[in-house]
Parts: C-alpha cells; sequence; structure tokens
C-alpha cells in the first residue's frame, strides 16, 4: 500500500509545477453530484471504462449468446447501444476538460512569451 505522500506523486506525476500550485486546492462540489447515492463525474468515468473493458474482453461470449438465442440478442443490442452512449457521455466530459486546458495553455503560453518587466533579467 502507497503512503500518503506515494499517493501524491503518482497523482502528480511529472506536473511539479502544477503540483506546487495547486496541491493544497480542492476540487469544487458540483464535480461530486447532488447526492453520495449519485455518480459523480469521476466515478461515472472510471465505471463506464471498467464496464466496457469487461464488454469487450467478453466479446466472444457476448457473441455467443446473441448467436444462441434471439430475445438475448435484442437485448444485447440494447444494451451495447447504452454501454455506447454512455461511453460518448464520458467522452465529451473529457473533450470539455481538454478544451479548458487547452484554452489555459494557450493564456499560459502568451504569458510565457511576452517580455514582462516583472520578470528578472537574467542575461547579465
Amino acid at each position: 500500500m502507497l503512503t500518503e505522500e506515494g499517493n501524491k506523486r503518482r497523482f502528480w506525476g511529472p506536473l511539479v509545477t502544477l503540483r506546487q500550485l495547486l496541491e493544497d486546492k480542492s476540487i469544487p462540489d458540483h464535480y461530486y453530484g447532488p447526492a453520495s447515492v449519485c455518480d459523480n463525474v469521476f466515478a461515472a468515468i472510471s465505471r463506464i471504462l471498467e464496464l466496457s473493458v469487461l464488454v469487450r474482453e467478453n466479446s466472444a461470449a457476448i457473441i455467443e449468446a446473441a448467436n444462441r438465442d434471439p430475445q438475448a440478442a435484442r437485448l444485447l443490442v440494447d444494451e451495447l447501444d447504452a454501454v455506447r452512449s454512455m461511453l460518448q457521455g464520458g467522452s465529451s466530459q473529457l473533450d470539455c476538460q481538454r478544451e479548458g486546458v487547452t484554452k489555459l495553455l494557450e493564456e499560459v503560453h502568451q504569458a510565457a512569451s511576452r517580455p514582462n518587466s516583472n520578470r528578472e533579467d537574467t542575461s547579465t
């Protein structure tokens, strides 16, 4: 089992500066859902990913069941479509986060690229 510091290192990985800036910040409550019985965005994405891996890794059993039983095949079509829709929802959430980080990256890149009178002159 990892120590608390080990967990922090795993979470932040090579993102040293971001860790220094953000480690003591917390994620806003709205990402955790309205109640503890509801999936929060993190649990939902993890659950959907695990479910889709389980489905794909057992595709032969699913196809076999569909070939054996037409009623099961119809139900499986609906349920696989539901899994696909859940993945699309998770993908949309990730796309939204990616777009936000991309916008922030562009803004920070602009700040890093322009001369700033507040920076120390290190050329001497």
